[in-house]
């Protein structure tokens, strides 16, 4: 099953392949300041795989803050938060803001709040690394 999205402007693409077919897919909003303000809700899925493709990388914006192990990946030219990445043992994870996905209307998002104020910098990283995207591949500049 695949899961595409974009943000505004289209400068920045994904394609999430999850390994099988669902009607519903778990969602969480993070209650940090950072994601709220963006109106983010993330998803990923372990064992799937996602495609990240961007037209033009210098309208890449980064932002890192708190503990630095994610980078939050917004489109410089429309402003969209559409993606995280965190880089834990040299492997790129990630989750995608599924604001911005094209086929919603295909499947059920069932949302969750998540919290991780006082997460230890070690669970964080575990965390990730056993529910985030594992395989990511990112083209740039096409």
């Amino acid at each position: 099953m695949n899961l595409n999205g974009s943000c505004h402007c289209k400068n920045i693409r994904y394609q999430l392949t999850l390994p099988k077919k669902l009607t519903e897919i778990p969602v969480r909003s993070c209650c940090c300041n950072f994601c709220k303000k963006h109106a983010a809700i993330y998803t990923s899925a372990a064992n799937s795989r996602l495609l990240i493709e961007i037209k033009n990388s210098a309208q890449l914006l980064s932002y890192k803050f708190g503990t630095k192990t994610a980078e939050f990946c917004c489109c410089a030219l429309c402003g969209n938060l559409c993606y995280v990445l965190s880089k834990i043992k040299g492997k790129n994870f990630a989750v995608i803001n599924t604001n911005l996905l094209a086929n919603k209307s295909e499947f059920r998002l069932i949302n969750s709040t998540a919290n991780f104020n006082g997460e230890s910098l070690e669970s964080r990283l575990a965390r990730r690394e056993q529910n985030w995207i594992s395989e990511v591949d990112i083209v740039t500049n096409l």
